[in-house]
């Protein structure tokens, strides 16, 4: 780890203790709410509903540094807003089968593991064959259906307000900034974004992040895993 590396908890585990002292759905909306919130406005808001139903709870979540459980304080240099920890689930999940190995034939295991899954995605990545990944097609797919609950009312060519479900956010293209600082975290035009783009019958293709492109996903898994003999070979 990087000296300068953003650090995050699993919020799910913050979640698990919290619940302990504080259970029922009431705190667990709050909770959750507080914890996607993608402003600091939005943040303190949901903050104080926290203390109005408990001084406690809300003396315990403020001892934890925003940084590591709540998305309006995520560093967005580096375009991501997760807030789980689903890859490590996931690999832990992969691993059941062979936990029992002794401890060379589990690293043996694990080596040919991540070398054919390298392989794979460098293999379906090629063939996609398109700018970005298919996740980003999926995404702005549920983003261009949110449009429809958007009004914007524009100030300068690449500058507007937007109403959005009994809320309004400042847009503004010429930064990549929206008041709701989802795409900021993300890299991802948010959906007020998606509509100031359509409006301008603009590519929204200039709008998403270099993170997403099927290029930087490449370079991800470019160097193979090296391949090694038998045992029997081993010095």
């Amino acid at each position: 780890m990087t000296p300068k590396a953003e650090i995050g908890f699993y919020v799910r585990h913050i979640w698990s203790n919290f619940k302990l002292q504080w259970p029922g759905v009431v705190f667990k909306e709050a909770f959750w709410k507080a914890a996607r919130s993608t402003s600091k406005t939005e943040f303190d808001t949901e903050m104080k509903g926290i203390a109005f139903l408990s001084e406690t709870a809300y003396d315990y979540l403020a001892a934890i540094p925003a940084c590591h459980w709540s998305r309006h304080a995520f560093d967005s240099a580096s375009k991501c807003n997760i807030m789980l920890n689903n890859n490590c689930e996931s690999f832990n999940a992969v691993l059941k089968e062979v936990r029992d190995k002794p401890i060379i034939s589990l690293m043996e295991w694990i080596r040919r593991y991540v070398m054919k899954r390298h392989y794979e995605k460098r293999v379906g990545a090629r063939a996609h064959g398109k700018l970005h990944m298919p996740f980003v097609e999926n995404y702005l797919k549920w983003a261009d259906n949110e449009t429809m609950y958007c009004t914007l009312t524009p100030s300068d060519n690449y500058e507007f307000e937007v109403d959005y479900k009994g809320k309004s956010f400042a847009v503004n293209l010429t930064t990549k900034k929206c008041s709701c600082k989802m795409w900021e975290l993300s890299g991802l035009p948010c959906p007020h974004v998606l509509m100031c783009i359509r409006d301008l019958r603009e590519d929204e293709g200039k709008y998403i992040s270099h993170f997403y492109t099927t290029a930087t996903y490449l370079k991800a898994f470019q160097l193979p895993i090296a391949i090694m003999p038998g045992k029997e070979d081993w010095e």
